[in-house]
């Protein structure tokens, strides 16, 4: 009796777990927010097994999970792809491999298992958006004006934390080039390559060793153009010394078919003897010279990594690192080219996003990036100044704490969502890329979380640099209309 009693009992929970959820997951909050990625934390209802999470860049909507299916890492719905299996309770997690300046919305569908899964198809909707360029006040020092500006400038490059080119894919790779897929059922890693875009599918961990793998932490500025160590160094050793781990200058890119075509050659147009290499190019340039041609979108990439290593590195050791000085196939790389592949294609979402994570593990920025106007006052042939480079248009309060704010736009209207416990009013500010004021407006807000809605209908569309302030707390970001 006793025995038929257990049976029932087990039967009875049985069904209950068979069933879909009751409650969908709820109190989603971002605890911190960065350019390529969130730390965040939600609550999975206890009476479920746990809950999947969604995510895209436009809002998910009628997306229903199919009971008896497993719906893992890398599935996608459209636009929107399963990016998270979280256990049941109050969960941490962080969602990595994200792009600057961007909304991402999220879908959470609690399910039960037991044996089969059971959905919730009543979701629980978030979103957040990640941060923009943020380089506070790291170049408070600098004097655009002066005429010691570059030698300025490359001592504030070159001072920054050690970094192990063998680290490069802990630091670099997993947080974010590496992305979730799923191939004949299994959950898979993938990663692009920055050059060509050719792809490569992988069961985790990703390893430069890993020949299935087959990518390389490829120099954009050659280590055969930067050796000056070569009496001492050979190349391969180089990767030991600062200009040859520095991640600035470090792309992630397939190994045996276009790594090794790019070698050394320089960047530049293809034109004859052309080979293709997914979305990058090989052959022989206008002057009938070898040279390598990167995909459209990481043309002004490549430029302002080139621009970089020759500013940040040059004068060590007594050489300068203007093309005409560095060595190999330097010299027959145009400065013409790589300037015009950098007014083409400007710092987007995906560059912003990089040059922020190197940041926090290298404690030095691209400037390039930040200020893409100083390329157009400097000849990197030989590293002097042409002109005066303008000046750092949001040197604005830059001393100012920080906390964070989300924003986007919506037809004429910037939408803000912040929450601040002490403050009785917020300050608004909008500038253009000059360092103009074009608007400002001030904010009566409540202690906690504050929503505002501002018309900008005024404004013409463009790029813009806006600050909102606290009292002494400070958000800064660009803003498209």
């Amino acid at each position: 009796m006793q025995r038929v009693f257990l049976i029932i009992i087990t039967l009875f929970f049985n069904t209950l777990n068979a069933q879909p959820p009751q409650d969908p997951p709820s109190n989603f909050k971002v605890v911190t927010t960065y350019a390529w990625k969130i730390a965040a934390t939600v609550s999975v209802p206890s009476a479920s097994t746990g809950a999947i999470m969604l995510i895209s860049t436009t809002p998910i909507s009628n997306v229903n999970l199919t009971a008896g299916n497993e719906y893992k890492l890398g599935y996608r719905f459209g636009n929107a792809k399963v990016v998270k299996n979280l256990s049941r309770g109050f969960v941490s997690f962080d969602i990595t491999g994200l792009i600057a300046n961007t909304k991402y919305f999220l879908a959470f569908y609690s399910f039960n298992n037991n044996g089969q899964y059971e959905y919730l198809n009543t979701p629980y909707l978030a979103s957040f958006t990640t941060k923009g360029k943020d380089y506070g006040t790291y170049y408070n020092s600098l004097n655009v004006d002066a005429p010691n500006f570059l030698s300025s400038l490359t001592n504030l490059l070159r001072n920054h934390t050690a970094v192990s080119y063998y680290d490069f894919a802990v630091n670099i790779v997993n947080p974010f080039y590496e992305a979730d897929t799923l191939m004949n059922g299994n959950s898979m890693k993938f990663v692009k390559c920055e050059y060509s875009n050719e792809i490569s599918v992988y069961t985790p961990p990703f390893l430069f060793s890993n020949m299935t793998i087959d990518f390389n932490r490829e120099h954009i500025l050659p280590k055969n153009w930067m050796n000056f160590k070569k009496d001492t160094v050979v190349n391969s050793d180089l990767v030991k010394y600062a200009e040859g781990a520095d991640y600035h200058n470090l792309a992630l890119t397939q190994g045996t078919r276009v790594n090794s075509k790019r070698s050394d050659y320089p960047l530049d147009i293809v034109v004859k003897d052309t080979v293709v290499l997914t979305n990058a190019l090989f052959g022989k340039n206008a002057a009938n010279s070898f040279c390598f041609e990167p995909q459209a979108n990481f043309k002004g990439n490549a430029a302002r990594a080139m621009f970089y290593q020759m500013v940040t590195y040059n004068g060590m050791d007594n050489h300068n690192w203007g093309l005409d000085s560095l060595l190999f196939n330097a010299k027959l790389q145009k400065q013409a080219v790589l300037k015009t592949w950098a007014t083409a294609d400007t710092p987007d979402n995906y560059e912003i996003a990089r040059n922020e994570l190197i940041y926090s593990v290298q404690n030095n920025r691209n400037p390039f990036i930040d200020f893409p106007k100083w390329i157009e006052c400097i000849d990197f042939s030989k590293i002097i100044l042409l002109n005066k480079c303008q000046a750092i248009s949001s040197k604005i309060n830059e001393n100012e704490k920080k906390w964070d704010v989300m924003y986007y736009m919506q037809n004429e209207m910037l939408n803000l969502n912040f929450s601040f416990q002490n403050a009785t009013q917020a300050q608004l500010d909008i500038y253009d890329l000059s360092g103009h004021k074009v608007y400002t407006s001030i904010h009566r807000v409540n202690s906690g979380n504050s929503d505002l809605q501002i018309d900008l209908a005024s404004l013409r569309k463009g790029l813009y640099l806006f600050t909102l302030q606290a009292e002494d707390y400070m958000y800064k970001s660009k803003l498209i209309k």
